[in-house]
């Protein structure tokens, strides 16, 4: 939490993101979770069952994370990473709540691109 305790919170996590910040663990997880969704939409495009609207839907999620990601997030942690403590301290005044809700649609998209992909790969035949 950085709010509490600002500006050790600030400190403390620049220091813990010189050896690793949250993008090392998507920039790996992310191509694994695109690509075996394109391979199963690539595998089950010829059935005629449904599977591959499901799965074009949890592409579109993955997708809309990623773009809600790149968009909002990132100049927001570049902040956090390299901005002054003035900064920092105006964007968690500014953006606390706006955060929130971001994050709280990204986790909804994340929810559904996993539960549309489940459902397509769990649906029965015919």
């Amino acid at each position: 939490n950085l709010v509490r305790g600002f500006p050790d919170s600030v400190d403390l996590i620049r220091r813990y993101w010189v050896h690793r910040n949250p993008g090392h663990f998507f920039r790996t997880l992310t191509p694994v979770f695109l690509l075996s969704t394109l391979a199963a939409l690539a595998i089950f495009w010829p059935a005629a069952y449904g599977r591959r609207y499901l799965l074009m839907g949890a592409l579109a999620c993955y997708l809309l994370i990623q773009a809600i990601t790149v968009v909002y997030f990132f100049p927001r942690n570049d902040i956090i990473r390299t901005g002054s403590l003035a900064e920092v301290e105006q964007q968690l005044k500014t953006f606390g709540t706006t955060r929130f809700l971001w994050e709280t649609l990204r986790n909804v998209f994340t929810l559904a691109a996993s539960l549309l992909s489940l459902w397509a790969l769990t649906k029965p035949v015919g």
